[in-house]
Protein backbone atom coordinates (compact mmCIF):
# COMPACT_ATOMS: atom_id res chain seq x y z
CA UNK A 1 0.00 0.00 0.00
CA UNK A 2 1.14 4.14 -0.30
CA UNK A 3 1.76 5.37 2.64
CA UNK A 4 0.71 9.52 2.24
CA UNK A 5 1.46 10.40 5.53
CA UNK A 6 0.65 9.36 9.31
CA UNK A 7 0.41 11.91 12.00
CA UNK A 8 -1.34 12.38 15.52
CA UNK A 9 -4.62 14.40 16.42
CA UNK A 10 -5.86 14.71 19.87
CA UNK A 11 -6.93 11.20 20.92
CA UNK A 12 -6.25 9.53 17.71
CA UNK A 13 -3.34 7.95 15.25
CA UNK A 14 -3.87 8.18 11.48
CA UNK A 15 -2.70 7.22 8.15
CA UNK A 16 -3.12 8.25 4.87
CA UNK A 17 -3.25 5.71 2.35
CA UNK A 18 -4.04 4.78 -1.32
CA UNK A 19 -4.12 2.56 -3.75
CA UNK A 20 -4.83 1.61 -7.35
CA UNK A 21 -8.44 0.09 -8.68
CA UNK A 22 -9.31 -0.60 -12.10
CA UNK A 23 -12.07 2.11 -13.63
CA UNK A 24 -13.73 -1.07 -14.78
CA UNK A 25 -13.99 -4.11 -13.03
CA UNK A 26 -15.69 -6.08 -16.01
CA UNK A 27 -12.99 -9.22 -16.68
CA UNK A 28 -11.03 -8.64 -13.55
CA UNK A 29 -10.95 -9.95 -10.13
CA UNK A 30 -10.60 -8.13 -6.83
CA UNK A 31 -7.25 -9.19 -5.54
CA UNK A 32 -5.87 -9.91 -9.16
CA UNK A 33 -3.62 -7.55 -11.06
CA UNK A 34 -5.37 -5.73 -13.55
CA UNK A 35 -4.63 -3.53 -16.72
CA UNK A 36 -6.88 -0.40 -18.61
CA UNK A 37 -7.43 2.62 -16.85
CA UNK A 38 -7.18 3.11 -12.94
CA UNK A 39 -8.64 5.20 -10.86
CA UNK A 40 -7.19 6.29 -7.25
CA UNK A 41 -8.83 4.86 -3.68
CA UNK A 42 -7.67 6.42 -0.96
CA UNK A 43 -8.31 5.79 2.58
CA UNK A 44 -7.34 6.43 6.38
CA UNK A 45 -6.50 3.44 8.93
CA UNK A 46 -7.28 5.32 12.04
CA UNK A 47 -6.39 3.82 15.34
CA UNK A 48 -6.17 4.78 19.27
CA UNK A 49 -2.41 5.97 20.09
CA UNK A 50 -2.36 2.97 22.63
CA UNK A 51 -3.27 0.45 20.05
CA UNK A 52 -0.51 1.74 16.85
CA UNK A 53 1.61 -1.36 17.38
CA UNK A 54 -1.44 -4.01 17.94
CA UNK A 55 -2.52 -6.23 15.89
CA UNK A 56 -6.72 -5.19 16.57
CA UNK A 57 -8.86 -6.47 13.88
CA UNK A 58 -10.76 -4.40 11.23
CA UNK A 59 -13.67 -2.55 10.85
CA UNK A 60 -14.56 -0.94 7.24
CA UNK A 61 -16.59 2.23 7.38
CA UNK A 62 -19.24 2.01 5.04
CA UNK A 63 -20.09 5.70 4.07
CA UNK A 64 -23.50 7.11 3.28
CA UNK A 65 -25.10 9.41 0.49
CA UNK A 66 -24.06 7.90 -2.04
CA UNK A 67 -21.78 10.64 -3.10
CA UNK A 68 -20.40 11.64 0.35
CA UNK A 69 -16.59 11.10 1.49
CA UNK A 70 -15.28 9.22 4.89
CA UNK A 71 -15.28 10.97 7.74
CA UNK A 72 -12.90 13.51 8.75
CA UNK A 73 -11.60 12.72 12.11
CA UNK A 74 -9.95 15.57 14.46
CA UNK A 75 -10.61 14.17 18.23
CA UNK A 76 -12.27 10.41 18.77
CA UNK A 77 -15.67 12.33 19.20
CA UNK A 78 -15.76 13.75 15.62
CA UNK A 79 -18.24 11.47 14.02
CA UNK A 80 -20.20 10.00 17.06
CA UNK A 81 -18.59 5.91 17.41
CA UNK A 82 -15.33 6.67 16.62
CA UNK A 83 -14.41 6.57 20.55
CA UNK A 84 -15.75 3.35 21.00
CA UNK A 85 -14.66 1.80 18.29
CA UNK A 86 -10.90 2.30 18.32
CA UNK A 87 -11.02 0.20 21.53
CA UNK A 88 -11.55 -2.86 19.54
CA UNK A 89 -10.49 -2.24 16.24
CA UNK A 90 -7.99 -0.82 13.68
CA UNK A 91 -10.54 1.51 11.47
CA UNK A 92 -10.48 1.65 7.86
CA UNK A 93 -12.21 4.60 5.88
CA UNK A 94 -11.86 4.57 2.72
CA UNK A 95 -12.88 7.46 0.74
CA UNK A 96 -15.71 5.58 -1.88
CA UNK A 97 -14.87 6.06 -5.65
CA UNK A 98 -15.90 9.06 -7.13
CA UNK A 99 -15.60 11.23 -3.99
CA UNK A 100 -13.15 13.01 -1.29
CA UNK A 101 -9.51 12.07 -2.55
CA UNK A 102 -10.68 9.08 -4.57
CA UNK A 103 -11.05 10.53 -8.04
CA UNK A 104 -13.93 13.05 -6.76
CA UNK A 105 -16.24 12.98 -10.03
CA UNK A 106 -17.29 16.76 -10.20
CA UNK A 107 -18.53 19.01 -13.19
CA UNK A 108 -14.87 19.25 -14.93
CA UNK A 109 -15.19 15.50 -15.26
CA UNK A 110 -18.55 15.58 -17.05
CA UNK A 111 -17.16 18.38 -19.01
CA UNK A 112 -13.97 16.24 -20.16
CA UNK A 113 -16.23 13.42 -21.23
CA UNK A 114 -18.97 16.04 -22.84
CA UNK A 115 -17.62 15.52 -26.45
CA UNK A 116 -19.34 12.19 -26.31
CA UNK A 117 -22.65 13.25 -25.36
CA UNK A 118 -24.60 12.08 -22.61
CA UNK A 119 -24.58 8.42 -23.71
CA UNK A 120 -20.48 8.51 -22.83
CA UNK A 121 -21.08 10.70 -19.49
CA UNK A 122 -23.72 8.09 -18.27
CA UNK A 123 -21.51 5.10 -19.17
CA UNK A 124 -19.16 6.40 -17.10
CA UNK A 125 -20.73 7.11 -13.74
CA UNK A 126 -22.22 3.44 -14.30
CA UNK A 127 -18.65 2.67 -12.94
CA UNK A 128 -19.27 4.19 -9.70
CA UNK A 129 -21.82 2.41 -8.38
CA UNK A 130 -22.47 -0.04 -5.51
CA UNK A 131 -20.91 -3.39 -7.02
CA UNK A 132 -17.73 -1.04 -7.73
CA UNK A 133 -17.15 0.59 -4.66
CA UNK A 134 -18.05 -3.33 -3.14
CA UNK A 135 -15.40 -4.45 -5.34
CA UNK A 136 -12.84 -1.61 -4.63
CA UNK A 137 -13.40 -2.12 -1.11
CA UNK A 138 -12.59 -6.18 -1.65
CA UNK A 139 -9.25 -5.68 -3.55
CA UNK A 140 -8.39 -3.56 -0.63
CA UNK A 141 -8.77 -5.87 1.80
CA UNK A 142 -7.02 -8.66 -0.24
CA UNK A 143 -4.20 -7.03 -0.95
CA UNK A 144 -3.34 -4.26 1.31
CA UNK A 145 -4.53 -6.28 4.41
CA UNK A 146 -3.62 -9.47 3.54
CA UNK A 147 -6.88 -10.86 3.26
CA UNK A 148 -7.96 -10.84 6.78
CA UNK A 149 -11.75 -10.61 7.41
CA UNK A 150 -12.94 -7.55 8.42
CA UNK A 151 -16.12 -6.43 10.28
CA UNK A 152 -18.25 -3.67 8.41
CA UNK A 153 -20.07 -0.73 9.50
CA UNK A 154 -23.13 0.49 7.35
CA UNK A 155 -24.63 4.10 7.42
CA UNK A 156 -27.07 4.96 5.49
CA UNK A 157 -26.99 3.80 1.89
CA UNK A 158 -23.82 2.53 3.46
CA UNK A 159 -26.37 -0.18 4.43
CA UNK A 160 -27.43 -0.97 0.90
CA UNK A 161 -23.05 -1.56 0.26
CA UNK A 162 -23.91 -3.75 3.26
CA UNK A 163 -25.96 -6.06 1.32
CA UNK A 164 -23.90 -5.68 -1.71
CA UNK A 165 -20.69 -6.70 0.35
CA UNK A 166 -22.63 -9.81 1.78
CA UNK A 167 -24.37 -11.08 -1.88
CA UNK A 168 -20.80 -10.24 -3.73
CA UNK A 169 -18.20 -11.68 -1.20
CA UNK A 170 -19.56 -12.81 2.32
CA UNK A 171 -16.70 -14.64 3.06
CA UNK A 172 -14.60 -11.54 3.26
CA UNK A 173 -16.97 -10.18 6.31
CA UNK A 174 -17.00 -11.31 10.20
CA UNK A 175 -19.72 -9.57 11.07
CA UNK A 176 -22.16 -6.66 9.65
CA UNK A 177 -23.92 -4.01 11.24
CA UNK A 178 -25.70 -0.97 9.86
CA UNK A 179 -27.13 2.17 11.24
CA UNK A 180 -30.56 3.23 9.25
CA UNK A 181 -30.03 2.20 6.07
CA UNK A 182 -31.12 -1.29 5.02
CA UNK A 183 -33.33 -1.77 1.56
CA UNK A 184 -36.80 -3.36 2.22
CA UNK A 185 -36.07 -6.64 0.02
CA UNK A 186 -37.38 -7.82 -2.20
CA UNK A 187 -39.80 -4.49 -1.95
CA UNK A 188 -39.28 -1.72 -4.41
CA UNK A 189 -39.00 1.80 -3.59
CA UNK A 190 -42.30 2.38 -4.66
CA UNK A 191 -43.82 0.17 -1.67
CA UNK A 192 -41.88 1.83 1.32
CA UNK A 193 -42.74 4.96 0.20
CA UNK A 194 -46.30 4.17 0.60
CA UNK A 195 -45.31 3.51 3.94
CA UNK A 196 -42.84 6.28 4.61
CA UNK A 197 -45.58 9.36 3.73
CA UNK A 198 -47.67 8.22 5.95
CA UNK A 199 -45.03 8.57 8.54
CA UNK A 200 -44.15 12.14 7.08
CA UNK A 201 -47.58 13.39 7.37
CA UNK A 202 -47.43 12.29 11.06
CA UNK A 203 -44.52 13.87 11.89
CA UNK A 204 -45.14 17.23 10.40
CA UNK A 205 -48.85 17.35 12.00
CA UNK A 206 -46.97 17.08 15.53
CA UNK A 207 -43.97 19.57 14.19
CA UNK A 208 -47.23 22.28 13.87
CA UNK A 209 -49.11 21.10 16.69
CA UNK A 210 -45.76 22.13 18.88
CA UNK A 211 -44.90 25.19 16.72
CA UNK A 212 -48.26 26.23 15.26
CA UNK A 213 -46.55 30.31 14.76
CA UNK A 214 -44.47 27.70 11.87
CA UNK A 215 -47.87 26.91 9.72
CA UNK A 216 -48.24 30.38 7.65
CA UNK A 217 -44.30 30.50 7.50
CA UNK A 218 -43.27 27.09 5.73
CA UNK A 219 -46.62 27.87 3.78
CA UNK A 220 -45.33 31.26 2.33
CA UNK A 221 -42.12 29.43 1.39
CA UNK A 222 -43.95 26.68 -0.07
CA UNK A 223 -45.73 29.51 -2.41
CA UNK A 224 -42.34 30.61 -3.08
CA UNK A 225 -41.03 27.80 -3.86
CA UNK A 226 -43.93 26.82 -6.23
CA UNK A 227 -43.81 30.35 -8.20
CA UNK A 228 -40.81 31.83 -8.16
CA UNK A 229 -36.89 30.28 -9.23
CA UNK A 230 -35.77 30.85 -5.92
CA UNK A 231 -31.64 30.78 -5.27
CA UNK A 232 -29.97 29.22 -2.91
CA UNK A 233 -27.05 30.73 -0.18
CA UNK A 234 -24.13 29.21 -0.22
CA UNK A 235 -24.03 27.83 3.24
CA UNK A 236 -27.05 25.47 2.27
CA UNK A 237 -26.21 22.21 1.18
CA UNK A 238 -29.39 20.35 0.75
CA UNK A 239 -32.88 21.26 -0.70
CA UNK A 240 -36.20 19.22 -0.70
CA UNK A 241 -38.86 18.67 -2.74
CA UNK A 242 -42.31 20.17 -0.63
CA UNK A 243 -45.03 17.58 -1.17
CA UNK A 244 -48.69 19.12 -0.26
CA UNK A 245 -50.70 17.56 2.39
CA UNK A 246 -53.93 17.71 0.94
CA UNK A 247 -52.01 15.03 -1.96
CA UNK A 248 -53.80 16.95 -5.05
CA UNK A 249 -50.76 18.29 -6.46
CA UNK A 250 -46.94 18.44 -5.53
CA UNK A 251 -44.90 21.45 -5.44
CA UNK A 252 -42.61 21.63 -8.75
CA UNK A 253 -38.82 19.92 -7.89
CA UNK A 254 -36.41 22.64 -8.42
CA UNK A 255 -32.86 23.40 -8.58
CA UNK A 256 -31.75 26.22 -6.95
CA UNK A 257 -33.21 27.73 -4.06
CA UNK A 258 -33.00 30.63 -1.54
CA UNK A 259 -34.56 28.60 2.07
CA UNK A 260 -34.06 25.74 3.35
CA UNK A 261 -36.96 23.68 5.42
CA UNK A 262 -36.65 20.48 6.63
CA UNK A 263 -38.90 17.93 8.82
CA UNK A 264 -37.12 14.47 8.40
CA UNK A 265 -35.36 15.00 11.53
CA UNK A 266 -36.50 12.35 14.49
CA UNK A 267 -36.29 15.12 16.54
CA UNK A 268 -38.79 17.66 16.21
CA UNK A 269 -36.89 20.30 17.72
CA UNK A 270 -33.93 19.78 15.36
CA UNK A 271 -35.81 21.36 12.91
CA UNK A 272 -36.80 24.19 14.16
CA UNK A 273 -33.60 26.30 13.65
CA UNK A 274 -34.30 26.04 9.84
CA UNK A 275 -37.80 26.92 9.90
CA UNK A 276 -37.14 30.19 12.42
CA UNK A 277 -34.23 31.37 9.93
CA UNK A 278 -36.47 31.21 6.35
CA UNK A 279 -37.11 34.60 4.94
CA UNK A 280 -38.98 35.17 2.15
CA UNK A 281 -37.56 38.30 0.38
CA UNK A 282 -38.61 40.03 -2.52
CA UNK A 283 -37.67 38.37 -5.61
CA UNK A 284 -34.74 39.84 -7.52
CA UNK A 285 -34.14 38.07 -11.11
CA UNK A 286 -30.41 39.50 -11.75
CA UNK A 287 -27.62 36.85 -11.21
CA UNK A 288 -25.08 37.99 -8.40
CA UNK A 289 -22.25 39.57 -9.72
CA UNK A 290 -19.65 38.34 -7.00
CA UNK A 291 -20.98 34.42 -7.61
CA UNK A 292 -22.66 32.40 -9.27
CA UNK A 293 -25.77 30.55 -7.66
CA UNK A 294 -25.28 27.22 -6.18
CA UNK A 295 -26.71 24.37 -7.88
CA UNK A 296 -28.30 21.82 -5.86
CA UNK A 297 -30.45 19.07 -6.42
CA UNK A 298 -33.87 17.74 -4.15
CA UNK A 299 -33.12 14.59 -2.69
CA UNK A 300 -35.57 13.90 -0.05
CA UNK A 301 -38.95 14.90 0.49
CA UNK A 302 -40.67 17.44 3.50
CA UNK A 303 -44.57 17.40 4.28
CA UNK A 304 -46.01 20.92 4.19
CA UNK A 305 -49.03 22.34 4.98
CA UNK A 306 -50.97 24.43 2.41
CA UNK A 307 -52.67 27.63 3.34
CA UNK A 308 -54.82 27.35 0.09
CA UNK A 309 -57.01 24.16 -1.10
CA UNK A 310 -57.74 26.11 -4.42
CA UNK A 311 -53.89 25.33 -5.85
CA UNK A 312 -54.16 22.69 -8.28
Amino acid sequence: MTLLTQYYVPGLHIEDRSIRVPLDWTGHTPGEGFDGESISLFYRVVTAPEHVHDDLPLLVFLQGGPGGPGPRLLNPTSDGWIAEAIKHFRVVLPDQRGTGRSNRIETHTMARLAPGGPEAQAAYLKRFLADSIIRDFEHLRRTEFAGARWVTLGQSYGGFLTLTYLSLFPEGVIASFTTGGIPHVPADATEVYEHTFPRMAVKTRQYYDRYPQDVERVAAVADRLAAQDVRLHARHQHVHELPRLDGRRDIRRVERHEVEVRADFPVLEDARPFVDECHVRPFDPSPSPSRAPARVFVSRPTIVPSRRTTRG
